[in-house]
Order: C-alpha cells, then structure tokens, then sequence
C-alpha cells in the first residue's frame, strides 16, 4: 500500500477497481456512511449526502468500464459533479452544525483532492485549442 491524497491505495493492481481516485471515492463514500449512522443529530439532505457521495465511486467504475472516450470522460464530469454536491451538503451540515468542523474539513480536503484526481484524468486529452471560438483562433493567430 501507498499514500495518495491522504489515502491508502493499493499500488501493485492495475485494474479500475484500484486506481487511486476509485479507492479515495470507496474511502469517503465509507466515512460518509459512518458519519451519518452515527451522527448524534439528525442530518439534513441525508438522503442527497449519501447517494452523492456513492455515486462518485459508482461513475468512475462505470466510466472506467466503458474504456478511453468521451463516453467514459462523461462519467467522469459525473462523478466530478457528485463530489461537488457532495460537498455541498456537508457544508449545510457544518452551517448548522451538525457534523464538526474536523469532520467537515477532512471529507472536504479529501473530496477536494478526488476534484483535483478526476480532472486531472480528464485533462489527459485536452488542448487550449479546443477551448478557442473561431474569433479567438482568428486573434490569436493575429488575423
């Protein structure tokens, strides 16, 4: 095992079900389960907060399952946007504090770095060119 993010990942498999943005997602998807069964008080959005949160694990599997393009980039944005929700609703529960601030701030730094993880993977393929309209192409080839 290794540390990647703050997680430990096995790093002798090279199948999708241990790349280290699949593992970081089980990792807090488990906390975020514990978190909310044992959470003295009730949570809001508990329902969202739980599905969001394994729903990012669940699109980068189905994404790496489908293979390289844009239908796995796809499931990525996905699961790229569940982390964000996921955040989201964390953030509710440290607002009205009902989770801690120690916890809040360790599933936010850890979804934060699955963020980073997943667009990093997205990136792989991307050109600034492919960002550019025309008129942009146009400017900046000084026409």
């Amino acid at each position: 095992m290794r540390l990647v993010a703050g997680f430990d990942v096995l790093s002798d498999m090279t199948n999708h079900r241990n790349l280290a943005v699949l593992d970081a997602a089980d990792v807090v998807a488990d906390e975020i389960n514990r978190l909310i069964d044992s959470s003295p008080r009730r949570l809001i959005h508990v329902h969202q907060l739980r599905k969001a949160s394994q729903s990012i694990g669940a699109n980068i599997s189905e994404g790496f399952g489908r293979g390289p393009g844009p239908e796995r980039d796809q499931k990525l944005r996905v699961s790229r946007g569940e982390a964000e929700e996921t955040i989201r609703h964390l953030r509710a529960n440290h607002a009205t504090n009902r989770i801690s601030r120690t916890d809040y701030w360790r599933l936010r730094n850890r979804l934060v770095a699955i963020i980073r993880m997943l667009s990093s993977l997205l990136r792989e393929d991307y050109t600034i060119e492919s960002d550019l309209d025309d008129e942009d192409k146009r400017s900046a080839a000084g026409d």
